[in-house]
């Protein structure tokens, strides 16, 4: 994974305070696959590459989720996501969790087949090329028959990062997640930010 999420400037938001940080998180684009596939968001839910897991705390608010585990690879989050989960409802921040972990080694953290559903919002283009196999394996592994992935990455060159390592088409994402992690493509968009949402099925 690139060596941008070495840096502390990942998890810095200097502009919001720790109770305004979810107001700035709900008009993130990535919420618009959340309601888009809202039916497939439910029990319990891995999001990876969360960052500190505001838009975690966000799914962990609907009625149908049991759980919500945000997983990061970077210590740095520990402190932004105790100071903004002090700030949501009690019984919202009982479903949650923040575990360490890198995505390639999700399978030391979780038993295979033990979730409903994964989210990847804009992680796979920060892992190297030869890494994302089996960060999609990973993923997938850990996902209950019947499950789903929704994974959400910038649409080639869109974004300027100098942390991306790995650049995406629709075409090309939906063939190397079906690939590497046998799973089905059920619904995609490119949304007017230039991201490609895509919802994945683990069949049974």
């Amino acid at each position: 994974m690139s060596n941008g999420y070495e840096k502390e400037s990942y998890v810095k938001h200097d502009a919001y305070h720790a109770s305004k940080v979810l107001d700035f998180q709900r008009k993130h684009q990535t919420l618009t696959a959340v309601e888009r596939w809202g039916k497939y968001v439910t029990g319990k839910i891995v999001d990876v590459g969360a960052n500190y897991g505001g838009i975690t705390m966000i799914i962990a608010e609907r009625e149908s989720v049991e759980s919500a585990v945000a997983v990061d690879i970077f210590p740095g989050v520990r402190k932004r996501y105790k100071d903004v989960l002090a700030t949501i409802n009690p019984e919202v921040a009982k479903k949650m969790s923040l575990l360490i972990a890198n995505v390639l080694d999700l399978h030391e953290h979780f038993e295979e087949e033990s979730v409903d559903t994964v989210a990847c919002f804009h992680t796979l283009e920060h892992f190297y090329e030869d890494d994302v196999p089996e960060a999609i394996r990973q993923m997938v592994g850990i996902i209950k028959s019947g499950g789903h992935l929704i994974v959400a990455v910038p649409n080639e060159r869109a974004h300027n990062d100098k942390t991306h390592e790995t650049y995406w088409t629709l075409e090309r994402l939906i063939t190397t997640v079906e690939v590497c992690g046998s799973v089905k493509h059920v619904d995609s968009y490119v949304d007017e930010h230039s991201c490609i949402n895509a919802l994945f099925a683990k069949e049974n």
